[in-house]
Parts: structure tokens; sequence; C-alpha cells
């Protein structure tokens, strides 16, 4: 019959389709191993010393021996400093986050040098910052060249090069690593199955609080663009009765903290035992670095607002890449073409630029508005978000322009773009310098030798008590008062042993700084020690009667600490399964769309006679 072999199901065939599927797989495989070896060539200066002169200069070595130490001691989750400030201490992990120093630990147990651990990890959050981007345009435009060119500009952003070689914060590098990452898995929330948002949602909130946890700043101003990044579709989606993926981005947000209570909650909730005034303060208010908006296209200018010598000079640029991908949206915009590509690009762009407005000083308004926003600093440090959404521009744009007539060369294209990226990114490639292997510590004795660097500049995790950091280091461990001999034994980082022969009511101060977590243990005497801050904030051990006594003090936690981890360990455990029971609850499934009206029988066909 006519018309017949129109019909017929279109003939498959398995064996080309399965190829298809591997070339399409060896070409992503292809583009991700391309974005590690970008990631290993953009941090390969960290490798030209034992370690590297930056603004932080070695105090990212100096935190993670602590950090070890404590770790070796038993302290699961370490918050006490014991040799910071001449070994008077610091609560500096408690107010720290420890993401940095948990990524260094596994390279350390492996018995790697501590700044041989400490540059592997940046290796490894280098690569996942490129992956991250990379996946993120993948996922959005399905296309491995565009991902690729995304993973590159991520990588070579000249903001990149100066956290990493100049500033030397390590800590918000590592953390911008997972920022592309946490964008890419809320984005997954508003187009993965419903089976699947339940595990996604999980994913989020687990790379989420990661983020948290390795940065404060950045996970903050991290977690205000995620919120706005996901209010509109949520809105969208519960208006049209899908009420599970609505509330889904708001459900990670809520796990999020509650993974990260371990260090977020203890981290407010005692800030005001120490001296975190000084962060927002003097050099450090937040006006006194704003930036000009001309200086973001300022492509050649290694410049910095303030007064620093050549050498320490910060680029604000915003780089080639991203501004000529910009100028690409726009001229696309006018291609009916590639226009509804260059619109899914959208929330990129509206990230990125709203991240480059804050920086200038006519947005001063925004951080008296919005939440702890003064505790940015230097709002320049913004220019790692703008980075990591301005990738995700960059992907977008090249997979809208590169959809029409230039498709088929859109490989030779994609490496042509990667080179230009490489080679234009190669004057921001410096270190200014290494220090000599036998001035950068190693060891719990080269930070006891190192004198009195609390490792934090304006000394805000200083106790309240002590009003400056100690003139000199320790020269003993506890001094008495009239009437007390004393004597003490430290037998860890955060534990001591004290014996006591008092001839009266008296005091002996033990000469480690008072903060919440200091305990005392009487185990033998004739009543109980008790354990306080000296006028000089010291811990000082009084004891009320005459007589012998032996008193273990050690560094522990608080109700707030204790509430905090028992509150991630929750979240770790039942979050998913929750969400997995919200995803089987009645109220929260789909609307049924409305059924339509029966269609009419169709009228019987009459048959001419013959």
């Amino acid at each position: 019959m006519p018309g017949t072999e129109a019909q017929k199901p279109p003939r498959s065939f398995p064996a080309a389709a399965f190829l298809a599927r591997l070339l399409r797989r060896r070409e992503g495989l292809a583009a991700a191993l391309a974005c590690l070896a970008l990631a290993a060539w953009m941090s390969h200066p960290l490798w030209g010393g034992v370690w590297f002169d930056a603004h932080e200069y070695s105090r990212y070595v100096l935190r993670s021996i602590e950090y070890l130490r404590d770790l070796r001691a038993g302290a699961l989750f370490p918050r006490w400093a014991p040799d910071f400030y001449g070994g008077f201490g610091s609560p500096f992990f408690d107010f720290f986050p420890p993401g940095v120093f948990a990524a260094t630990a596994p390279f350390a147990a492996l018995g790697f040098s501590v700044t041989t651990a400490l540059k592997l990890a940046m290796l490894a959050f280098t690569a996942a910052g490129a992956l991250g981007a990379y996946e993120m345009v993948r996922r959005e435009t399905g296309r491995p060249d565009a991902a690729l060119v995304a993973g590159a500009a991520f990588a070579f952003a000249p903001y990149r090069f100066v956290d990493l070689l100049l500033r030397g914060d390590l800590a918000e590098y590592s953390a911008l690593a997972l920022v592309p990452w946490t964008i890419l898995l809320y984005r997954e929330l508003g187009r993965t199955s419903r089976e699947r948002l339940p595990r996604t949602a999980f994913f989020a909130a687990l790379c989420h609080a990661a983020l948290l946890l390795t940065h404060t700043i950045i996970g903050q101003w991290a977690t205000e663009a995620v919120f706005a990044l996901v209010l509109l579709p949520a809105a969208l989606d519960w208006l049209r009765g899908r009420r599970l993926r609505a509330l889904a981005p708001f459900l990670a947000l809520a796990g999020a903290f509650g993974l990260a209570a371990i260090y977020v909650w203890p981290a407010l909730a005692e800030k005001g035992f120490a001296h975190f005034e000084r962060v927002v303060g003097g050099y450090y208010v937040f006006s006194h670095h704003m930036v000009p908006a001309a200086d973001y296209l300022k492509f050649d200018y290694y410049g910095f607002v303030g007064d620093f010598p050549p050498w320490q000079r910060m680029p604000f640029s915003v780089g080639r890449p991203l501004a000529f991908a910009a100028v690409v949206a726009v001229a696309c915009l006018a291609w009916p073409r590639a226009w509804r590509t260059t619109l899914a690009g959208l929330p990129f762009w509206a990230g990125t630029a709203a991240f480059l407005y804050v920086m200038t000083p006519s947005a001063e308004w925004a951080y008296r508005w919005l939440p702890m926003a003064a505790y940015v600093q230097f709002p320049w440090r913004l220019l790692g978000l703008a980075a990591a959404f301005g990738a995700g521009a960059i992907g977008v744009t090249w997979a809208a322009a590169l959809d029409g007539p230039l498709r088929p060369a859109r490989w030779p294209l994609c490496l042509a773009a990667v080179a230009l990226i490489v080679f234009d990114a190669q004057r921001f490639e410096r270190v200014k310098a290494y220090y000599p292997a036998d001035k950068v510590p190693q060891t719990v004795a080269d930070v006891v030798a190192g004198g009195m660097d609390g490792t934090a500049s304006a000394d805000e995790h200083l106790p309240r008590e002590a009003s400056r950091p100690p003139a000199h280091p320790r020269d003993r461990l506890i001094v008495a008062s009239p009437g007390v001999e004393a004597r003490a034994t430290q037998k860890s980082g955060t534990a001591y042993d004290v014996q006591v022969d008092a001839t009266g009511p008296g005091a002996a101060d033990l000469l480690v700084f008072d903060f919440p977590g200091w305990k005392a243990r009487t185990i033998a005497g004739p009543a109980q020690a008790t354990l306080g801050p000296s006028p000089q904030g010291l811990a000082q051990l009084t004891f009320p009667a005459a007589g012998h006594y032996e008193v273990a003090v050690s560094f522990g936690t608080t109700p707030v600490r204790t509430a905090a981890a028992a509150l991630s360990l929750l979240t770790l455990l039942f979050l998913w399964p929750l969400l997995k029971a919200l995803a089987r609850w009645r109220v929260l499934a789909p609307r049924a769309a409305p059924e339509a009206a029966p269609a009419p029988p169709p009228a019987p066909s009459v048959q001419p006679s013959l």
C-alpha cells in the first residue's frame, strides 16, 4: 500500500549507536584529561623550591604542622594550636576552617613532608577546580569542547594565580576550586529525574559543606549566590506543582549547614571570646579595598590598590577570555540560531556581573545590608567567585557561537582557544622567591623555635582576656603565687599534669592562654581545684585550701561544640534517608496534569459500492 514504507519505524543499528556513545565518552575523557594537564601546568611554579615566598609567608606550613600534631594526639577535630605564640597556644582551629589541613593530612600520612603534602593538596584542588568548571559547562551544554574552554578559563583566571602564588592564601584558593562543583550540583536539582533528586541534593549539601569548611568568607558569599541562583527556578517549580523539586535546593542548603555545623556553630558562638573586632577595623575595613571598575579591563595591568613594591602587586583584571566572551555573547543575541543557547548562560553572566559590581566603590551600601559582609576585609577577593561564574558564562557562550557553520571546526578552534588562554596567562605565573630549605619549618620544634607568630595578621584569634601577644616565648610551664609550690608536665599539646603543694589558699598560672574548653580535674587533694582566666588571660588554677594537689588540665569540648558535632553527625547519617522519605511522601508528589477532554469517536467511513 502506498505510504506503508513511510510508516515503518526507523531502522536501528545497535553497533553504530554503541560506537557513537563510545566516541562521545572518549571525547569527554580526553577533554577531562586535558583539564588535569592544564591544572598541573598552572600550579607548576609551586615546585620551584622547598616553599615559596608569598603574603602568607610560611604560615600554612606552621598551621599544618599544628593540625597534624593534634590529629596524631587523637583530636578528631583539632581546635587548639599549642605552639603558637611561643607555646602559649591559640584557639586557631576553632575559628579557621580545617579544609586545607584535612586535605593535607592524607598526603602527610603517606610519608610526605609537610611542605610536599601541602603542594600535593594544592595540585589536587587545582585539578578539582578545572574539572568542576569543565563538568559544570558540559552538563549545561553537552559540549566537551565548550567545557574544556571553560576549564582552562577558570584554571588560568588572573586572580587564581594571585591567590595561589602571590597571596599564598591556600584556603581561599582551595575553596574557590569547589565553587564550580557547588554550582553544578545545585543546577542539577532543577533538571535531574525525581528518582535522583535525593541523591543529588545530598551531594549538593556535601559539596557545599566542604566549601564552608574550607574558607568561611568564600563559603558565605557562595551561599548567598547559590540562594539567588535557585530562588526563581524553585518558585516556578512550586507554581507548577513540582513541590519536591522546589524544596530540594533549600533542603540541600539546610543540609550543608548541618554538615558544617561542627565548625560553623562554635566559630560563631565563641568569636566573642577572641579579638574578632580587629578583622573589621583599621587596614581591614572593606571600604579601603574596593576596586575601580576600570581596573577590570586593564589586561596588561599588574597593579594593586595600596603601597606595595612591584613584585607584590596584584592584577584586578577579569582577563581577556571573559571580556572577549562578553562581546561574543552580545553578538550572539542578535543571531537567531544562537540567541536561545546564549540566554541559557544568563545565570552565569548575572553571577559574574553581580560579583564584579559588589567589589566597586558604588556597592558599599551592600556590605552594610548583607549579614556579616564586612568580614570580607578585601572585596577584591570576590574576583575568584566572578571567575567561577565567568567560566560558566564563557563555556555557554562558546557553545552558542559554535553551534552553526563553525561547529565542524569546534575542536581545532577549542585547542587554539585553550593555547591562547594559557599563553595570555603567562604574565601572571610568577613566584617572587623561594625560602632556603633550612628556613622552612617542618617539625613542632621548628614551630616553637619560630618565635611568637600566631599566624593571623590581626591577632584576631588571640583570646579576649589577653590584650596583646606575649613579648617572649614561655620559658617555663607554670608560675605559682607565694605560698604555693607548683610543678607541671606537658603530656601533649593540649594536656598537662600539675602537682601543687600549698601552705594555704593560693593560685598558679599555667602558661597557656585561657579559652573555653580548658578544664581541670582534681585527681588528688584536700579540695577541688578550679580553673579560670588570670588578669593576663592565662589559665589560672585556684586552690581553696592547704595541701598536696594533683590536677590534670586538658583542652576539650564545650556544650556548643558537642551539640554542633552531634548535629553534623546526625545530618551525615540521616540527610539522605530523610530526602528519600520525602520523595515518597504523597504530599510532595507532583500534581497531576488536568486530563484532556476525550476525543470524539472517529466518524464511520462510508465505502462506495461497486
